[in-house]
């Protein structure tokens, strides 16, 4: 625990166990509680950080169609990188289109995460996609590429052509 007025750390088995519900963070008074993130790095990930926002992250050197992509991550005890807010993609390596998490191939039109099954928004459709994405073409477009930073935005493509590098994340401990 950092305690800016004093300048000193304070271990932090300074916590008392409390009742469910309450919190165990210290008060405004004896300073800021930080924890430390587990992100194993072998196998080519790294722990990256913008903001608010972290992840354990590895992007590929090669190419994949959705499947191999997904098989590769999920060999790495891994998953496909997947952004529940518009602020998490920036996580992602920038300037090139890269395969994430993300997919209508259930239901047309309704882009699930991988990781939860949870839907994105039509808000968030609407600040992830380019214009005239989503646009399924050949009624064969059910996975997502991503590219993030300036012009940062995201377009459909067939899940089984080899089009573009991809992103696997691991669960970060103690987060």
């Amino acid at each position: 625990m950092y305690n800016s007025d004093t300048g000193l750390c304070t271990p932090g088995s300074y916590l008392q166990p409390q009742s469910i519900g309450t919190s165990l963070a210290p008060s405004i008074t004896e300073g800021d509680l930080f924890a430390a993130s587990t992100c194993s790095t072998n196998d080519g990930f790294t722990y990256v950080t913008s903001g608010d926002e972290s992840a354990c992250i590895m992007a590929s050197d090669f190419i994949a169609n959705y499947d191999d992509a997904n098989q590769h991550c999920r060999d790495l005890g891994s998953h496909l990188f997947v952004a529940p807010n518009i602020a998490r993609l920036q996580l992602m390596p920038h300037g090139e289109y890269r395969l994430i998490g993300l997919t209508d191939i259930d239901t047309e039109g309704v882009y699930v995460w991988q990781d939860t099954g949870i839907a994105i928004s039509n808000t968030y459709a609407t600040q992830f996609f380019a214009p005239g994405d989503p646009n399924n073409w050949n009624n064969d477009e059910h996975c997502i590429l991503f590219r993030a930073g300036a012009g940062a935005t995201g377009v459909d493509y067939s899940c089984s052509v080899a089009v573009a590098k991809f992103v696997c994340e691991r669960p970060i401990y103690n987060q």
